[in-house]
């Protein structure tokens, strides 16, 4: 095969930077960073595409998911079959010997100019139409690059923020701010990718088929060709994409259960037992509707319907949008939250002479505070959250917006095939909880035509199930 057909054939099944592509390095080559690669695993070819997201080294590596700053993506074995072992010029999959010179060259993107001009003006010729159509197809290297998404997501079903991350760019930048929350494992990008090659590489043969039949190709094709279904080992070994900030379940589980036990627990230091209270209620709040996190944020107990089970959060400044969103949420959450409300408005009455109300009376109307060994009520600071946990003799290494990569990840499509935890949730309704403005999902937002009513139907079961795995539950403010 030429280097020119094998060129089209990766372009059009993983949609890469055209220009990447053409300078393909073959395995072993001194590769410049930002660069593809070509790489054997146990007798598999992977393109090695930069990834989108730029990693962080989580604190505690061992605690989360790997992560790979290089997409490794599976070549199908009817196209690997034509790679070449060894390269002209020794570093390049796409060089090749010049006839002429006996010299080795490498592509250039105008040579596959001229080949699908060829194609566009013998279409043309069949169809009769080249007086009014000098280019027949239209077919141009960016066009075909562009139409992976369309092909393989849009037609056949792949996920988006797996096409994304096979093609190496985000599509028409709708699903940038989707890609860093959400962790990608790899066997589910080789799994779902291979899939649906199967899908598209079994229509192109088809179309083929149905081409030659109707004389427009030369090249004979002996019978009309079968659906195989995919047979292929897949590598469980191999890193996942996306977020690095992705604990395994069990160590997440452990940080809320333990939180709520050492609550349970204390039964003669209320200002103590509200501390742990309120970082226990700000990461489950966090759990359930991926609130980024802030110092004093700005949510007060208007912002919470507790009669409709909603509440509203402002979690980012923006000059040019309203970053404002209304979550319902589950009644875990609500009743946390009712418990707070109401054992505060409790414990200010009969405690009063263990705090120092007279000046710090508008800081209750804030949904969460902490109060000092003095009686103070002082704004939460994220670092509360670490200084609880080490109180109660637990690390909490991770950043303080581990709760939304984490949520976000669960809400991923499909997720419960990797672990029993939450099922997936379409991307369009999870961007009402992330609070994606700019993408034109957000329910009030004037692009979109979401219910809100019909939204939480979707996504409240999902938040349920991934409460309950991470062993958040009811928990009393007040002593008993």
């Amino acid at each position: 095969m030429s280097a020119v057909t094998l060129f089209l054939k990766l372009l059009i099944h993983t949609g890469s930077d055209p220009k990447l592509l053409r300078d393909l390095y073959h395995e072993g080559a001194n590769v410049p960073e930002g660069c593809m690669e070509l790489k054997n695993i146990d007798g598999k070819y992977y393109l090695l595409v930069p990834s989108q997201v730029a990693l962080a080294e989580p604190p505690i590596g061992s605690l989360c998911r790997p992560v790979s700053s290089m997409v490794h993506v599976p070549i199908p074995d009817t196209i690997a079959k034509y790679i070449p072992d060894d390269t002209a010029d020794g570093e390049h999959v796409f060089s090749y010997i010049d006839k002429d010179t006996n010299k080795p060259l490498c592509l250039k993107l105008g040579q596959v100019t001229v080949f699908l001009n060829n194609i566009n003006r013998a279409y043309a010729i069949y169809k009769k139409v080249e007086s009014q159509y000098q280019n027949g197809l239209s077919l141009t290297v960016k066009n075909i690059a562009h139409s992976f998404f369309t092909v393989y997501s849009d037609y056949y079903g792949l996920d988006p923020i797996i096409a994304c991350h096979i093609s190496g760019w985000d599509h028409r930048d709708r699903y940038g701010p989707q890609l860093h929350y959400i962790h990608v494992p790899h066997h589910r990008l080789e799994r779902e990718y291979l899939e649906t090659f199967n899908q598209v590489d079994y229509a192109i043969r088809l179309n083929r088929y149905e081409l030659y039949k109707a004389g427009a190709l030369r090249e004979p094709v002996d019978a009309c060709p079968a659906f195989k279904p995919l047979e292929a080992t897949l590598n469980m070994t191999l890193p996942g994409y996306g977020s690095p900030y992705i604990p395994h379940e069990p160590y997440v589980a452990n940080l809320m259960s333990t939180l709520r036990n050492c609550i349970d627990a204390e039964k003669t230091n209320q200002v103590k037992r509200h501390n742990f209270y309120v970082v226990y209620t700000y990461l489950a709040l966090q759990f359930a509707t991926t609130m980024r996190p802030n110092n004093n944020p700005e949510l007060q107990w208007f912002h919470y319907n507790r009669r409709a089970g909603y509440i509203i959060i402002a979690d980012k400044d923006s000059s040019k949008y309203r970053e404002e969103r209304t979550i319902f949420i589950p009644p875990v959450i609500q009743s946390l939250l009712n418990h707070l409300q109401d054992g505060w408005q409790t414990f200010s009455t009969t405690g009063r002479r263990r705090l120092c109300l007279s000046s710090q009376r508008d800081m209750a109307n804030n949904v969460f505070f902490s109060i000092n060994e003095d009686g103070e009520l002082i704004p939460f600071k994220l670092q509360m959250i670490r200084d609880v946990y080490t109180e109660i003799g637990l690390e909490f290494n991770l950043p303080t917006n581990m709760p939304r990569h984490y949520t976000r990840t669960r809400l991923f499509n499909g997720i419960e095939r990797i672990e029993n935890s939450v099922a997936g949730i379409d991307n369009s309704v999870a961007d009402i909880l992330m609070g994606h403005v700019r993408s034109g999902r957000e329910v009030f937002n004037l692009l979109s035509t979401t219910r809100l009513s019909d939204a939480a139907n979707v996504y409240l079961p999902a938040i349920n199930e991934l409460l309950d795995n991470i062993c958040i539950s009811d928990v009393e403010y007040l002593v008993q």
